[in-house]
């Protein structure tokens, strides 16, 4: 009687990836049978306050200057790319745009038609 040969790496990881799927797939069935069994929901982050609950002087989003403006969020971001650039300065913090109150309501001020 031979042995069979010892199994690849390759069989090896495909035989473990086979095992994972099976029991994600038994969770998913007791889960869809059982629903308090099922895992909890992911938790949102909260969301950013209002301009208006937030300390003055603190600098304003994206949103909170769209809504200052009147105008959608793309356009925010779309006068960002014209030449030359249209809408009040902003600077980055990080990954996002921010922007002072005091520059935003000046901007307004210029930029209003009587």
């Amino acid at each position: 009687m031979t042995m069979p040969p010892p199994p690849t790496p390759r069989e090896r990881a495909v035989a473990a990836i086979a095992h994972h799927l099976a029991e994600a797939l038994l969770i998913a069935l007791e889960a869809a049978q059982d629903p308090r069994k099922a895992p909890p929901e992911p938790v949102a982050a909260p969301p950013t306050p209002p301009a208006a609950q937030r300390a003055p002087g603190a600098l304003l989003t994206v949103e909170d200057v769209a809504e200052k403006l009147g105008v959608a969020v793309q356009t925010i971001y779309r006068w960002r790319t014209m030449r030359p650039v249209h809408g009040p300065q902003a600077f980055k913090v990080g990954k996002y745009l921010r922007w002072k109150p005091e520059v935003v309501a000046a901007w307004l001020a210029t930029h209003t038609e009587t």
